[in-house]
């Protein structure tokens, strides 16, 4: 699929491949894939429940790194014609915030599959807004069983 400097869904189109539900949806953008890497993207808005005083909060910010990992899981999913499983966060490590952004800024957010092995997945993740870092850390994801 690759790496666009555009992005290949429309906002409507990204909310397909995550659990969560309006106003709870932190990614809005979706720039591809390539290899164990994917690029998601997210513009904060004025509405969105984690920006307190025109800035996303650090919450905010953990969250939609969360969901740009589940988009990349959801994207790969369909693309092998399967459904996604569920995600759940089992540990965030080494995470460091480097500044929080502001509304109107258009978060690009790669993540990069360091190792699955039995259900567990293992990611590291950084968010930039243009050239500036805003975050990274690494995940832990548990995937709940397929029924």
């Amino acid at each position: 699929m690759g790496i666009s400097a555009q992005s290949l869904m429309e906002a409507a189109d990204v909310k397909m491949f995550v659990p969560q539900d309006d106003p709870m949806v932190m990614v809005d953008a979706f720039y591809g894939m390539e290899g164990k890497m994917a690029v998601a993207g997210l513009t904060v808005k004025r509405d969105n429940p984690f920006v307190e005083a025109d800035v996303l909060s650090e919450t905010g910010l953990m969250e939609h790194m969360a969901q740009s990992a589940a988009l990349q899981h959801g994207v790969f999913c369909r693309q092998c014609g399967e459904k996604p499983p569920v995600g759940f966060i089992g540990a965030i490590q080494g995470f460091k915030l480097h500044a929080l952004p502001r509304v109107g800024e258009i978060l690009k957010t790669t993540v990069f599959i360091e190792q699955e092995i039995m259900g567990v997945t293992l990611v590291s993740i950084k968010v930039e807004s243009g050239q500036r870092p805003l975050a990274e850390c690494k995940m832990k994801i548990f995937m709940k069983e397929r029924q």
